[in-house]
């Protein structure tokens, strides 16, 4: 199937956006906490991590370093993408 390279990036971009999603699920279940709790943890509302999590690419940098020091803390393996 050929694809564009625009739709090459727009495949590209799902998929790092299920990545991340899948990343900050791991963190929640080595952390043992909610959503509610892992977003306080990295210094955001419950309804800011949802909002994020149903478009990734609205993170900022501070929150997904964040993420990182949380993932960090846990002895995960650092997003590369952060």
């Amino acid at each position: 199937m050929y694809r564009t390279e625009k739709q090459k990036a727009a495949l590209d971009e799902r998929h790092a956006d299920e990545a991340l999603r899948q990343r900050i699920q791991i963190l929640r279940a080595v952390s043992g906490v909610t959503s509610e709790g892992l977003a306080a943890r990295i210094g955001m509302s419950a309804p800011t991590l949802s909002r994020r999590l149903k478009n990734p690419g609205t993170f900022t940098v501070c929150e997904l370093r964040a993420i990182a020091r949380e993932e960090k803390k846990r002895g995960l393996e650092v997003s590369q993408c952060i």
